[in-house]
């Protein structure tokens, strides 16, 4: 499997007016930016893309900068960390594109295991502050996580849990896509979302060429 192709299927995506592509570290970031105002973060879910915010986005740019990304081994994000699709290396790795592109959050929206990283980046401290230094909300829609225990593990539940703690499972995800399984079934299950026909066509899209092989974007 090879990752998409911005060039291919990059074409019709969602706000691809505000797309743009960042070098941090050893990823190449697929980063969406719109709007003025206070800074949120917008960060998606297992299996999911920019896209996921397709609808809310445009909503929030009204009195916000709006910054959406893909995660790594997920859409057009490229390139491999070395810790692996781990919660706290995706945390840190995300912190540390913020803080190299002046990004300052004033709070962080997480879907589903997107909420749990959010979580990880306040706990570690993660997230660049603005100065003064305001506190950092965290909103979470469909939020994977558990009561908070002594395993910082134990934030990520079910799938999502699997998805993001093993670099094996992105590609077993897209293995199942390819023959078949139903997306929108899939996606229930593992997020807890509905997801319309257009979010599971993109979703699906991205799902048969998981984004973790290094290169260039384009």
């Amino acid at each position: 499997m090879t990752a998409p192709d911005w060039r291919r299927e990059g074409r019709g995506w969602p706000l691809a007016e505000h797309s743009r592509f960042v070098a941090d570290g050893p990823l190449v970031w697929h980063v969406q930016r719109l709007g003025s105002g206070p800074v949120l973060l917008l960060i998606h879910g297992t299996g999911a893309a920019t896209h996921s915010w397709r609808g809310l986005a445009p909503l929030l740019a009204d009195r916000f900068t709006v910054v959406a990304v893909d995660l790594p081994g997920h859409g057009f994000t490229r390139g491999r960390l070395p810790t692996g699709l781990a919660l706290p290396g995706i945390a840190r790795a995300l912190g540390a594109l913020c803080a190299a592109e002046g990004i300052a959050p004033a709070a962080l929206i997480g879907h589903s295991a997107g909420a749990a990283i959010a979580v990880r980046m306040v706990m570690d401290g993660a997230v660049p502050a603005a100065a003064p230094s305001p506190p950092v909300h965290v909103i979470g829609l469909c939020p994977a996580l558990r009561p908070f225990g002594g395993d910082a593990a134990g934030l990520m539940s079910g799938m999502a849990r699997l998805m993001f703690a093993n670099p094996a499972m992105p590609w077993l995800a897209a293995g199942l896509a390819r023959f078949a399984v139903r997306t929108d079934s899939f996606l229930a299950r593992s997020t807890g979302s509905r997801i319309d026909a257009e979010g599971q066509r993109f979703t699906g899209g991205c799902s048969h060429r998981p984004g973790t092989a290094p290169g260039r974007s384009g």
